[in-house]
C-alpha cells in the first residue's frame, strides 16, 4: 500500500518557493539525462518522445499540469484549512493515508530533511499518525547533550540517606537538577528532602518560575513552625540550547564547574528552607562550554574534604581528574572524601556530576 503523510507546512513552503512547473521540468530533465546515458531518446511529461508535432506535445504538457495541480492544491488546502482552525505554535496538521502506519519519528525525520533542522516529536505525542487530521508538535533538537552520574554514602549510624536528588528535563529544552539535604539524617531527613523535591516539581509543572516555586515552598515549611525541619534546596538549571547555567541555592553547599584542569567554585552562603518567612534564593549564572562538568555536592562531602587536606586541596583534586565519564568522576570524588575522613562517615554524602557536550552538526 502507498502511504502519504500530508504535511501542509512543508509542502506549502516548498511549492511557494519553487512552483509546480519548475518541479515537473526538473524531473523530466533528470530522467532525460539518464536516458541519454542509455542511448534512449528524450521524453516529454506525458511519456511521449521528443519528435513530431511540437504544438501537440505542448498541449499534452499543459493538460498534464492541469491534472497534477488540483491534486496538490487539494491535499495542501485540506490540511491547511484544518490547521487554520486549530493553530498551535510548533505544530503541523497531518494525517496518514493507506493501510500502513506512519510513525511520528518518521514524520519528524521527513520534516528535518525538508527544513534542514533536526526536529524531534513532543514526548506527549502518539506513536503513529492518525487517519484523520490532527495537530502534531515538534521541537528543535537542543545544541547540547548531557550525561549524568551520581554517587552517595549513608551516614555510618543510619540505613538510609537523608539526601535526595532528581534530574528533571523540561519540554522547553532545560535540564533541572535538584538536590535537597534533609535536616539531620535517617528516615525523617529522607522524608523531608523527598517532599521538598516533589512539591518543587509540582509547582514547576503548574507554571511557577524557579524563584516563585522556592518562595512558596519556603513559606509552606515556615508555617509548619517546626524548627527541626529545615531542609536545603540546590537548583541547577541548564539551557541545552545556549549552554547557559543558572544556580539557585537555599542553604545548599558549594558547586564546582570543571573545565579541564580549571575549577570554578560557586559558594552557597544562605539559610535553609523555613528559616525565615521570606527567602531570596541566591542566583549565579555561568556560560557552559563543550566538555564542561557541573559538580553538585551535599554538605557531607564538603565537611569530609575539610577534615582532610582542606577545600583548596579538594579543588586541586577535582582539576586533576582526567576521567570523562560523569558516573566515574562522581565515584572518584566520593572515594577521595571517604579517604580524607579516614572512613568515618559522619554525615550523608552525595555527589552529582553533569557532563555537557555539544552535538555534532
Amino acid at each position: 500500500a502507498v502511504v502519504r503523510t500530508v504535511i501542509q507546512v512543508c509542502v506549502n513552503k516548498y511549492f511557494d518557493m519553487i512552483g509546480v512547473d519548475s518541479i515537473i521540468e526538473k524531473n523530466i530533465e533528470k530522467q532525460n539525462k539518464k536516458r541519454a546515458k542509455q542511448g534512449l531518446p528524450e521524453i516529454n511529461a506525458d511519456g511521449s518522445y521528443v519528435h513530431g508535432n511540437s504544438n501537440m506535445n505542448s498541449a499534452v504538457n499543459t493538460e498534464k499540469r492541469e491534472r497534477i495541480i488540483p491534486v496538490i492544491e487539494k491535499n495542501t488546502s485540506d490540511s491547511g484549512a484544518y490547521y487554520k482552525k486549530t493553530y498551535e505554535k510548533g505544530s503541523i496538521a497531518a494525517r496518514a493515508r493507506g493501510r500502513e502506519s506512519v510513525a511520528i519519528e518518521d514524520m519528524a525525520g521527513m520534516l528535518s530533511v525538508v527544513l534542514n533542522e533536526r526536529l524531534l516529536p513532543d514526548r506527549t505525542e502518539k506513536v503513529f499518525v492518525s487517519r484523520e487530521y490532527e495537530l502534531y508538535h515538534f521541537f528543535e533538537e537542543p545544541n547540547f547533550q548531557v550525561m549524568t552520574g551520581s554517587a552517595l554514602a549513608v551516614k555510618e549510624t543510619e540505613r538510609i540517606s537523608g539526601d535526595n536528588f532528581c534530574f528533571y528535563e523540561k519540554d522547553d529544552g532545560h535540564l533541572l537538577v535538584l538536590l535537597s539535604d534533609g535536616t539531620g539524617s535517617g528516615i525523617e531527613a529522607c522524608d523531608d528532602s523527598s517532599q521538598v523535591l516533589l512539591l518543587f516539581r509540582k509547582l514547576m509543572d503548574a507554571g511557577f518560575s524557579k524563584e516563585k516555586a522556592a518562595q512558596i515552598l519556603n513559606g509552606s515549611i515556615h508555617l509548619q513552625d517546626e524548627e527541626q525541619h529545615m531542609p536545603t534546596l540546590d537548583i541547577c538549571d541548564i539551557n541545552l540550547y545556549s549552554g547557559e547555567l543558572e544556580l539557585l541555592k537555599i542553604g545548599a553547599s558549594c558547586t564546582y564547574i570543571k573545565r579541564g584542569r580549571m575549577i570554578d567554585r560557586i559558594s552557597g552562603g544562605n539559610l535553609p528552607l523555613g528559616a525565615w518567612d521570606h527567602v531570596e534564593p541566591r542566583s549565579v549564572s555561568r556560560e557552559l562550554l563543550d566538555s564542561d562538568y557541573v559538580i553538585m555536592l551535599s554538605d557531607g562531602i564538603i565537611d569530609a574534604a575539610g577534615r582532610g587536606m582542606g577545600e583548596d586541596v579538594f579543588a586541586e583534586f577535582l582539576g586533576s581528574i582526567t576521567c570523562t565519564v560523569p558516573s566515574e568522576i562522581a565515584n572518584q570524588i566520593l572515594n577521595y572524601c571517604i579517604h580524607q575522613c579516614k572512613g568515618q562517615i559522619k554525615d550523608d554524602m552525595t555527589v552529582l556530576v553533569i557532563g555537557l557536550w555539544e552535538r555534532m552538526k
